[in-house]
């Protein structure tokens, strides 16, 4: 399948954030569902993600896969524990991915040449 490599990439923190989140419930993989997840979930992120390195420089492949992972673990991940977000953090925690994207991509335009 001929997919743009934002797209590949789009999937990959997808499957990536899917396994990362399975591996509180697989108990050090000795549960078998939860543990086929993180399996496949990185299995999966690292197979697109060499298929975006096809199309795309490493550097911005790897500031949008940290700040977008970032972004989608962030929120879940204090709440997992029973945590609270302290509410100076909530507005930086939702800047931080914007501005690391912005700088990405004012390194190389997507679509430039």
């Amino acid at each position: 399948m001929q997919l743009p490599g934002y797209a590949w990439l789009a999937i990959a923190i997808v499957a990536e954030v899917i396994g990362t989140s399975a591996l509180r419930a697989a108990d050090g993989f000795t549960r078998l569902w939860p543990s086929v997840l993180v399996v496949a979930g990185y299995g999966v992120a690292f197979y697109c993600l060499s298929l975006t390195l096809r199309t795309m420089p490493v550097g911005i492949i790897y500031a949008v896969w940290s700040a977008r992972r970032d972004a989608a673990l962030s929120p879940g991940a204090g709440r997992a524990g029973g945590d609270r977000p302290r509410a100076d953090h909530r507005g930086r925690r939702r800047a931080e991915p914007v501005l690391e994207d912005a700088g990405a991509l004012s390194v190389r335009p997507p679509f430039a040449g």
